[in-house]
Formats: structure tokens, C-alpha cells, sequence
């Protein structure tokens, strides 16, 4: 039963036949791998970060340096924008030249602004984010993607 709350995912029984070694380090290495395909990671002065994607509102690039903004911080690193987006994945839609929006974290769109909730002093506000013409058409379609695919 003790196993259950150490997520073990299985037993090796003395002697242990490389086989089911084998196995079982496929499975772990397989588990390992989708909880890393959830995370953003990247390193700046202060240390490595991996930050759960559903946590990330969006990215935004001022010159060399990558801004990375949840409900509770901001993380700047520096890197290119190109590489941020392809490291994100699908989830994650560019808005504008300099912005990267988590679809699912987007509230409403209207004209040429997308608007996410962000923490401030009086609780959560809609911060309002630039949407080019150029990312517009795609950007759309990824929103009402996440839509019909429902909620977190």
C-alpha cells in the first residue's frame, strides 16, 4: 500500500531479471518525458527554472532579453522569441512580433488587443496585449481552437 503514495511504478523482486529492469525504466523514462513536455525551461542569473506551461499568461521580447509572465510573477531571461515559441508548442499563439500568448489564458479579444488576467493590487485585472494584423487571422483560429477544446 506504501507504494501508492510514493508513486512507484512497480516492484523488483531480488534477483532482478534485466528484463523487467528494462521495462521498467522505459515506462519511468516515458513518465518523465510528458511532465517535461508540460514545463517551459530556461536559465537566467539566478538559477534553472521549469515552470508548468497551464501556469505561463505569455511571453513578451524587449531587445535580446525574454519576458516570461504568470499570474504570480515575471521571469526575464535572454533568448530569441523564434526559439521560446518552439520550445512552448501548439498551446501558445503569437500575437505581435514581440508577444506569445498561452491561448487557453486569453479572457477576450477585441480589434487589435488580446487580454489576460494578471494579478495586481485590487485581485486579478485584464491586462490588455498588442495583436498585429499580420498574427491576426492564425492567432483567431488558435483561440477558438482552445475554445472547442474546452476548459483546463
Amino acid at each position: 500500500m506504501a507504494g501508492y503514495e510514493v508513486d512507484a511504478l512497480d516492484y523488483l523482486l531480488k534477483p532482478v531479471r534485466e528484463r523487467k529492469l528494462q521495462e521498467v525504466l522505459d515506462r519511468a523514462r516515458k513518465l518523465l518525458s510528458r511532465k517535461e513536455r508540460d514545463r517551459f525551461t530556461f536559465r537566467n542569473k539566478e538559477g534553472i527554472y521549469r515552470i508548468p506551461k497551464n501556469h505561463i499568461l505569455y511571453f513578451y521580447s524587449d531587445r535580446r532579453k525574454i519576458y516570461l509572465v504568470t499570474s504570480a510573477n515575471v521571469y526575464g531571461f535572454y533568448g530569441k522569441m523564434e526559439q521560446v515559441e518552439e520550445q512552448a508548442g501548439e498551446e501558445f499563439v503569437r500575437i505581435h512580433q514581440r508577444y506569445l500568448v498561452r491561448a487557453r489564458a486569453v479572457l477576450k479579444v477585441e480589434k487589435s488587443q488580446v487580454f489576460v488576467p494578471v494579478s495586481g493590487k485590487e485581485g486579478i485585472q485584464p491586462e490588455a496585449l498588442p495583436m498585429s494584423r499580420s498574427y491576426q487571422k492564425a492567432a483567431l483560429l488558435s483561440f477558438m481552437k482552445a475554445i472547442l477544446e474546452g476548459e483546463e
